[in-house]
């Protein structure tokens, strides 16, 4: 069948409300194959990874998007190693994902977790993770700190 994915772009606070003050999200693939617009980039980025899924299933899933436009959350850049990622599901006020649910309510009145089958934030990149990607075992929702090199299905 076909599954719902809200894609939630996010930056911090130094790239302003709207994550365009600075360099935002336009880096990379997004820049150079975009003119910095990461929903497009995004958006081609789920395509390729909707194809690989309705392939792979034999045509049996598929997922429709919907790519909202960026939103800031109140952390700073210069310590986002330091931020805790997910927490939602163990009450984590402070935690990534809290937030960025918290602000998406308040911005779009949209509850990520009602609404949408699966949930996917994708932060402006961050050198303090370790990772390119984090994710729950079981629960609908992923991270990924966006490097925007190249459109990889791995992406979902």
């Amino acid at each position: 069948g076909t599954k719902s994915v809200v894609i939630i772009p996010v930056c911090y606070k130094e790239y302003g409300e709207d994550c365009g003050t600075g360099t935002g999200f336009n880096y990379n693939k997004v820049n150079s194959s975009h003119g910095g617009d990461v929903k497009s980039y995004l958006q081609q980025v789920f395509d390729v990874s909707n194809a690989f899924m309705k392939s792979n299933s034999f045509g049996r899933f598929e997922m429709t998007a919907t790519i909202l436009d960026p939103v800031s959350i109140d952390h700073s850049v210069y310590s986002c190693g330091d931020l805790t990622h997910l927490k939602y599901y163990n009450g984590g006020g402070n935690a990534l994902d809290t937030m960025t649910y918290a602000k998406v309510k308040s911005k779009y009145s949209i509850d990520v977790m009602q609404d949408f089958d699966f949930n996917i934030i994708v932060t402006r990149y961050c050198p303090g993770y370790s990772w390119s990607g984090i994710a729950w075992v079981g629960i609908p929702g992923q991270i990924l700190n966006l490097r925007a090199s190249d459109y990889d299905a791995s992406m979902i």
